[in-house]
């Protein structure tokens, strides 16, 4: 046995097998959902948080599950078989809601009834495998990995006294339970940022965040201004009106075609396209669209529909319309794309950005009313948009984009959160077993007499075993010692 690191005096290296009176492996089983059958634990119930996530569980025909495969609180449940990546993930076994048994790719370790407390054993082989420990001595084929028997228990684990482990596990399960109360709640942060974005956006467009003042030029005035050749649709925006959300007075409803030229995309001939950066920058699609501005990945010698500086890009055709970016420079656009260009400079192109993105989901069901929909020229013309007086507008844009600025903060901040929390559950098991999160007590039971208690006990057991094996019939006996060992995949020796 290697020793992994220094140990406080007082505590030893161990193994697995020293501290377990049982390892078992599970069976496996070709019905699954069968009614009135028994839960059956697989590989993907234990999660990367080495807990049990019981999402989808199977049930398996009752007759497959001997006693030996029913799952006791306290249990240690360790993945033997999975991708090299999650081989030897581990859980602890705590649920009262009926019997569950457990799959070939999992073995059930059992500690002794006056043994270490079982959370013990299961943190520290979670430390284990989030340092990639068992990653590195597993055996692996095509697309699967698995920690032999003898590998798992003789895997080294630090032993302290028993007093200590007990004060250790209270202390680590004290801070760990409200550590996952902080993760809980900052796993709901980005869906309230949404929330939030949400409701900034819809406030805004109602005229909610923005004081009216009576030496503004309405918005009408400025429709009027920019109508000719546009097709100022009247009539139609008239009709929009009264189903629309109200807006301030001094906004006005109008389409989109109105206030903006929309130029749809058209593909240039195949045999101009080239990946050198010679001829026009071309842009086909979403692929394409980086954080806030696209990045071309192939070029045209014979552009046709182009787009020029801060034009809107959306896309208009397939799963991805509705999505939208800003054009840093000169483009080719493909028929994937339309460019949104308004068509005086005292119409804010970042409103139109902001009141689109907003509406993506409205814009296809308002426009096309299909799932994986394409947006007609006309369609897209004719979305209602309303448009606040010009002074309004830059006004409107600035407190939509500080709030949109904070939201942004306050979610990279809840993420940054998050991964600490996570390296702090990870740094308080590493002190754990180093001995350092709490005092040392020179009274306390030496641990080679709980290594000793252990190994009586496995021995009884083992003795029992033997005699309930010797009154078999043969037959039995030899299925009963095969099935003990654990059910690792063809070709591969356990």
């Amino acid at each position: 046995m290697n020793a992994l690191f220094s140990l406080p005096e007082g505590w030893v290296w161990a193994t697995v097998h020293d501290v377990v009176v049982d390892a078992q492996s599970g069976f496996a089983s070709g019905k699954k959902n069968v009614r009135d059958g028994i839960k059956h634990l697989r590989m993907n119930n234990i999660s990367e948080a080495c807990t049990l996530d019981l999402a989808s569980v199977i049930t398996v025909p009752k007759g497959l599950a001997k006693p030996r495969h029913i799952l006791r609180p306290g249990d240690v449940i360790f993945c033997h078989t999975n991708s090299l990546k999650l081989v030897g993930k581990t859980a602890l076994f705590d649920r009262a809601d009926g019997a569950y048994a457990f799959s070939n790719h999992l073995t059930r370790l059992r500690v002794a009834a006056y043994g270490p407390p079982p959370e013990w054993l299961w943190y520290w082989l979670a430390t284990l495998w989030r340092q990639r420990y068992f990653e590195t001595r597993a055996k692996q084929w095509v697309n699967q990995a698995t920690i032999q028997r003898d590998t798992l228990l003789s895997t080294p684990i630090p032993v302290a006294p028993l007093i200590e482990q007990q004060r250790i596990v209270a202390h680590i399960n004290r801070i760990l339970a409200l550590n996952r109360v902080a993760k809980t709640r900052l796993e709901r942060f980005p869906i309230l940022v949404r929330q939030f974005r949400k409701s900034i956006l819809e406030k805004a467009f109602r005229g909610e965040l923005t004081e009216r003042s009576p030496n503004d030029e309405p918005a009408s005035v400025l429709l009027e201004r920019v109508k000719n050749g546009k097709g100022f649709q009247t009539k139609e925006t008239q009709a929009m009106v009264e189903t629309l959300p109200s807006i301030p007075s001094s906004w006005k409803w109008t389409t989109l075609g109105t206030i903006t030229d929309v130029e749809m995309g058209t593909s240039p001939p195949g045999s101009s396209y080239n990946h050198e950066g010679i001829g026009t920058p071309l842009l086909n699609g979403p692929t394409e669209f980086g954080p806030k501005y696209p990045v071309p990945i192939q070029w045209t010698t014979k552009p046709t529909k182009t787009c020029v500086r801060n034009d809107i890009l959306i896309c208009v055709r397939g799963n991805t319309t509705g999505r939208m970016n800003f054009a840093d420079r000169s483009y080719c656009i493909g028929r994937g794309l339309a460019a949104i260009r308004p068509v005086s400079d005292v119409i804010d192109r970042r409103l139109i950005f902001y009141f689109l993105s907003h509406k993506t989901s409205e814009v296809i069901e308002r426009t096309t009313g299909s799932t994986f929909p394409n947006l007609p020229k006309e369609r897209l013309r004719s979305f209602p948009i309303p448009l606040p007086p010009p002074n309004e507008q830059a006004k409107l844009v600035s407190t939509i984009e500080v709030a949109l600025d904070n939201s942004q903060l306050i979610e990279k901040s809840s993420a940054m959160s998050y991964r600490l929390a996570e390296l702090l559950e990870r740094s308080v098991l590493m002190r754990a077993f180093h001995g350092e999160l709490v005092p040392h007590t020179a009274n306390d039971e030496p641990p080679f007499n709980l290594l000793e208690k252990v190994k009586d006990e496995r021995e009884s057991r083992i003795g029992h075993k033997s005699r309930t094996v010797a009154n078999a019939s043969t037959s039995q006996r030899v299925i009963d010692l095969v099935d003990e060992k654990p059910q690792f995949p063809s070709g591969v020796k356990a």
